[in-house]
């Protein structure tokens, strides 16, 4: 049993950004053009904390027993079990998009960004034989299955920018490049995630001579 929990988030653009794209200062204007007479296409600056406090439980059982089915093959069988619960926020400023209800929240319309899976069960087996019988010559072999976790990064790797996509003639830019009618809404940036999500799985095999 362990406790998962990760704090941070991404802090790009804190600063704001500026893009000149041509068309501003005149219908044929280049985008060096518009930087000189100081008129953008848009621009855009984080907006808001994206600062996570992430974490979840892991829990594990695992069996193994090793069976001599005869003096010169050894059989090796085990068995273990994983649960990993659904990530959680301290405040629960996660959230999901569902296609028919759109951006749905934990703690309000959902109570966690994806389901838990609780059949991961990942069997191993193996083997050792003492070819000859002698002990000198020998060839063992495994395999097994092995789960891993939900890439938190998916949460923790996203920025809220304040965008403005268009600016007028009337918001030109002085000679120090003040954005003063920022005009915008806020756009959260969003990544789906399936809510039935499955914790992916590897086959793990091996071979010794």
């Amino acid at each position: 049993m362990h406790r998962n929990g990760v704090s941070g988030g991404a802090f790009g653009n804190a600063r704001g950004s500026v893009n000149f794209g041509g068309g501003a200062a005149f219908a044929t204007s280049s985008a060096l053009e518009d930087f000189f007479a100081g008129l953008p296409t848009n621009g855009s600056v984080l907006s808001g904390d994206p600062r996570r406090h992430l974490s979840d439980w892991s829990y594990a059982a695992f069996l193994q027993d090793d069976m001599r089915v005869s003096p010169t093959f050894t059989l090796n069988l085990g068995l273990r079990y994983e649960l990993n619960t659904a990530l959680k926020e301290e405040h629960d400023l996660i959230a999901n998009f569902d296609p028919n209800a759109g951006l749905v929240q934990v703690g309000k319309q959902i109570k966690a960004p994806f389901q838990t899976n609780h059949a991961n069960f990942a069997p191993r087996a193996g083997f050792a034989w003492d070819i000859g019988g002698q002990g000198k010559t020998g060839f063992a072999a495994a395999g097994g299955i092995m789960y891993e976790n939900v890439n938190w990064q998916a949460y923790l790797a996203l920025t809220i920018a304040l965008v403005s996509p268009v600016f007028r003639p009337a918001l030109k830019l002085t000679a120090r490049l003040v954005l003063a009618p920022f005009k915008s809404a806020i756009f959260p940036s969003v990544r789906r995630l399936q809510p039935g999500i499955q914790v992916p799985f590897s086959p793990v095999r091996s071979t010794l001579l």
